[in-house]
């Protein structure tokens, strides 16, 4: 079970249709069935999910709510998205003259667009801002006023002023207002580079993880999925220039046009726009490294101190490399 959209679906797609997947989990004495859903994380709480793609902050929070014990094994994405404003608007650093400036003028008078308070973005909103910017990050007396809308809607709403600042990533349909000689919208941060800046690595946003009975009791089941999870990256690497200008996946990358895709590719895969993010958006490597675990573990501690998870998360959240 997987979160829909975006370059998870394509390598999971192409995993699917070049008969990669069940080969993997049918060597190794497994069916396997997948499907995606906005509700994935409440799937695999209530046990209708036996793997899923969820971060270890969110498994953290997971364990307290309900009790459930969770082993990540490897790792899927960095914590993607950011936030985005309209380019020389107030808000703009260009114009304010400090993101710092930029985020307390925000948090005065500007109105804050996310897509869900149950999204994978807002927990680490959570430990950013007050971190970064002594600011608080929460649905009820944050120091921010707060809306949501569906993602892909939320660069339209910025664009057209119905909001100042949006919670996105470069495949959630910004792409239309950043081509033409003048971009419409500018980055204020990516959330996987400050999470760097923090001192945390480029942190997990999305990670193989199963209830800890399951993975003890099928390990060859995580081998499975983190090996095809591998050969998918490869292939999303190494066939991006072909894969994303495809109709069935343009749509997934919020693009309707070549042009429109051509950013995607430029942002995400080669970094060579001047909004991309300093770090790749999926891992090329799903190895969960000892050094990967080492800075969860600090950064989980953090949220601890801020009170986003439990100070004892580590009785639900286990790390075992594969």
């Amino acid at each position: 079970m997987f979160s829909p959209g975006g370059f998870k679906e394509i390598t999971l797609t192409e995993l699917q249709e070049r008969g990669i997947l069940e080969e993997e989990f049918d060597d190794r004495g497994y069916d396997v069935s997948v499907s995606s859903s906005t509700e994935n994380t409440s799937l695999y709480a209530s046990e209708e999910a036996d793997i899923v793609d969820v971060s270890p902050l969110e498994a953290a929070q997971l364990g307290t709510e309900r009790d459930i014990q969770t082993t990540v094994v490897s790792v899927l994405t960095p914590p993607y998205p950011g936030l985005m404003v309209r380019a020389d608007s107030e808000y703009d650093p260009d114009v304010s003259g400090s993101l710092e400036e930029s985020m307390q003028l925000l948090a005065d008078d500007g109105l804050f667009a996310i897509g869900s308070w149950a999204g994978g973005d807002v927990p680490k909103y959570r430990v950013i801002m007050p971190e970064m910017f002594d600011l608080s990050f929460e649905e009820d007396d944050g120091d921010f006023e707060m809306t949501t809308a569906d993602y892909f809607a939320l660069p339209e709403l910025l664009a057209d002023g119905e909001v100042d600042v949006i919670s996105t990533s470069g495949h959630y349909g910004v792409a239309p207002y950043m081509t033409g000689d003048e971009p419409e919208l500018t980055t204020l941060f990516w959330n996987m580079d400050m999470v760097q800046e923090m001192g945390y690595g480029t942190g997990i946003h999305n990670a193989w993880t199963a209830q800890t009975d399951f993975v003890d009791e099928n390990p060859e089941a995580m081998e499975a999925v983190t090996d095809a999870w591998q050969e998918g990256v490869n292939i999303l690497y190494d066939e991006a220039d072909e894969l994303f200008f495809q109709d069935e996946y343009m749509e997934l990358i919020g693009c309707q046009t070549e042009e429109e895709a051509e950013f995607v590719y430029e942002w995400a895969i080669d970094l060579t726009h001047p909004e991309s993010p300093d770090n790749f958006i999926v891992y090329d490597d799903v190895e969960l490294t000892d050094e990967f675990v080492s800075n969860e573990r600090d950064y989980l501690d953090r949220a601890a101190e801020i009170g986003t998870v439990t100070s004892e998360w580590d009785e639900y959240v286990q790390f075992e490399p594969l």
